[in-house]
């Protein structure tokens, strides 16, 4: 049982005191010693009735008898410090005797002070405010950290989300920049795309220094420990910035002694943005001179490997003000150097942090006019051989484009710039594409077609990509469906939320062209066909051969009559639409016009089986490669012609489908 004393006033206003005590004339003898003006007493007679209350009802303090049957007073204590919301509330031990015992297990059980019985009331009070009053400033402190801990949350939520808005439309411009650099361009068009496409990837890596220092700011920022090839870092730091230094006439060069290992166990990734970084910075504040990348072996001690690498420019320079700015937050050497050269001043503040998280430190020498040398250190242990160089990837990019011929993707997204971006890049592949706007419209083009995979957007309109994949997931017969996705949400809990809702991978935005082919082609179960020359399967001259395999439309639409009809209709549209502008471009001799209508059409003629239509536009795409007017008008007198067999038969068919509409 547990009762409280008459209230002398409001009990907000006083401290609230629980006495745990099984004898009734030691609960009374505190509730006469405490004025009640002051203190709101609770008894309880055991150690179970008192843990039924604070579950209910808050206290200050609690008063708690050593010697009690069933529970004694320290399994109490332990109790009370098992409960996380009753971690921090004081507990005052009383005991008949001051036994040193008594007092270790008392604080090995979790109390925070202890009182001898008979106790004198001025003691007792004064123990009792001390304990109350350091309780409520711990709540305070704790409601204080749950607000900066909500405040911190809501930032990174905001950033989350802010980073995806932005990403949205710059997957646009990056990916329609790389594919219009795919095309002929002159000089001065190729120079404008060029700087377009380098600006969008600036911006990039101000969002991701922005996402990265909340990730610093939050702890969830962490190294990936891996074996990697320490000159193929260094290479990948020279084509980054070697180029941007040679671009400004300032010499670039990489030092890297003979003793140093060539195989290293550490987060590369994470080594070759503090290099970039450092190296991006001394390039962009070096107008002429140089700018020397150097590395030396600080300890080499069997398996631990300490190096020391060095960024010597002949640039601005800093003063020693400058200098005690920098490795701050948000802080450029100064304001007009932020004018000048722009940068989110997160760089250096990464660096550090990421440094740190190697057991190195970071450090500047300079003198205002007379250049700067960034140096750091950073501990690796030995790695072993791995197979890494520029030819392995580009088999690798060859195989995967070769996996993705003739796959059947459908592209779940809702901007029509990033559809078109990513309709054309996988194109590029020869893969067969469908667009579904929304997670509903996803789910509708699945039940009636036939695929091989989903590239699923996150962020959609009346169904998202989440929900979407939850429902995919629920029916069996779309168990073994691969689901890719594609989202500007780039931090580790999204990965992770995407991951443990059934999706088998993760490309973020804006998206990078070889490392989508690369993850899609990863997940391909049946890459037969692929690499096949699909130009020789029909002969596109034959009178009797039909120009359309209308298998693959029936098989894309799992024999949907209504889909089939409206998939087919649509085609004739737009195929018509096309070579009527390829007519025009004709009639202008505008060949680079032609090839961009071939890239066009190519794609939609293979999703619907006219495979050898597709290799005429393919080879229309490609006559700008050797400047051939003649072979794109000679392979113009064959597209128009074989269109029309096309939507003979593909209305043939059509017709043919009783009791269904035109939606």
């Amino acid at each position: 049982m547990y009762q409280e004393n008459k209230p002398g006033k409001s009990a907000d206003k006083r401290y609230r005191i629980l006495v745990v005590d099984d004898m009734a004339t030691n609960r009374m003898l505190v509730r006469t010693v405490l004025n009640p003006s002051d203190y709101a007493v609770f008894e309880a007679e055991n150690g179970d009735s008192a843990l039924r209350f604070l579950k209910d009802q808050p206290v200050d303090v609690v008063l708690l008898d050593v010697n009690m049957p069933d529970l004694n007073g320290f399994e109490v204590c332990r109790k009370i410090r098992d409960c996380d919301d009753l971690k921090f509330l004081p507990v005052i031990m009383l005991t008949s005797e001051e036994d040193t015992d008594s007092v270790i297990n008392g604080i090995n059980s979790g109390a925070t002070d202890y009182l001898v019985k008979p106790f004198h009331p001025n003691e007792l009070m004064a123990r009792l405010a001390a304990a109350a009053e350091r309780n409520r400033l711990s709540e305070e402190l704790l409601v204080a950290r749950r607000a900066a801990e909500s405040a911190s949350h809501s930032k990174s939520m905001f950033l989350a989300t802010m980073s995806h808005e932005i990403r949205t439309p710059m997957n646009a411009i990056i990916g329609l920049s790389h594919l219009c650099l795919q095309t002929h361009l002159n000089k001065t068009q190729r120079n404008y795309v060029e700087k377009i496409n380098h600006a969008a990837k600036s911006l990039l890596d101000i969002i991701n220094d922005v996402l990265d220092f909340s990730r610093i700011e939050a702890g969830k920022l962490e190294l990936v420990l891996e074996d990697f090839d320490i000159r193929s870092c260094f290479g990948r730091v020279d084509s980054l910035i070697g180029y941007l230094a040679r671009e400004k006439g300032v010499h670039f060069e990489i030092t890297i002694p003979h003793e140093i290992p060539c195989f290293l166990h550490g987060d590369a990734i994470r080594l070759g943005q503090i290099l970039i970084n450092l190296a991006g910075n001394a390039v962009k504040f070096t107008e002429k001179g140089s700018v020397i990348v150097t590395i030396t072996a600080e300890e080499l001690v069997d398996n631990t490997v300490i190096l020391k690498f060095s960024v010597c420019d002949t640039g601005i320079g800093l003063s020693v003000g400058q200098i005690e700015r920098l490795f701050k937050s948000y802080q450029q050497a100064d304001n007009a150097t932020q004018r000048k050269y722009g940068g989110s001043g997160l760089g250096l503040v990464i660096c550090r942090q990421l440094v740190e998280m190697m057991d190195g430190q970071i450090w500047v020498e300079s003198e205002l006019g007379r250049g700067s040398t960034f140096y750091f250190t950073a501990r690796f242990t030995r790695g072993k051989r791995i197979e890494e160089n520029v030819t392995l990837q580009t088999t690798e990019l060859t195989e995967a484009h070769k996996k993705l011929r003739k796959t059947r993707i459908l592209i779940v997204e809702d901007n029509p710039f990033n559809q078109l971006v990513i309709e054309d890049l996988l194109g590029l592949t020869g893969a067969m594409t469908i667009i579904a706007n929304n997670g509903q419209e996803a789910l509708e083009c699945l039940s009636a077609g036939s695929f091989d995979m989903v590239l699923m957007d996150t962020h959609l309109p009346v169904m998202d990509g989440l929900e979407t994949t939850r429902r995919i997931r629920k029916n069996p017969r779309f168990a073994q469906m691969r689901i890719i996705a594609m989202t500007g949400n780039v931090t580790l809990d999204d990965r992770n939320r995407c991951l443990s809702l059934g999706m088998d991978d993760f490309i973020p935005k804006p998206i990078d062209p070889n490392r989508m082919y690369l993850t899609l082609a990863k997940w391909v179960t049946d890459p037969s066909g692929g690499g096949a020359d699909v130009a020789q399967e029909i002969d596109v001259a034959g009178d009797d051969a039909a120009p359309v395999d209308m298998s693959m439309l029936y098989h894309m639409f799992h024999n949907n009559t209504v889909l089939v009809r409206k998939f087919g209709l649509k085609f004739i549209e737009v195929a018509n639409a096309t070579v009527t502008e390829m007519q025009i471009a004709q009639a202008a001799k505008d060949l680079p016009a032609l090839n961009q209508l071939g890239h066009k059409l190519k794609s939609s003629a293979r999703t619907i089986g006219a495979i050898g239509f597709a290799d005429l536009c393919e080879a229309l795409e490609k006559t700008d490669n050797d400047n051939d007017w003649e072979a794109a008008e000679a392979l113009l007198h064959q597209i128009s012609p074989l269109l029309q067999k096309i939507s003979r038969q593909l209305e043939n068919e059509i017709f043919k489908i009783n009791g269904s509409s035109w939606e």
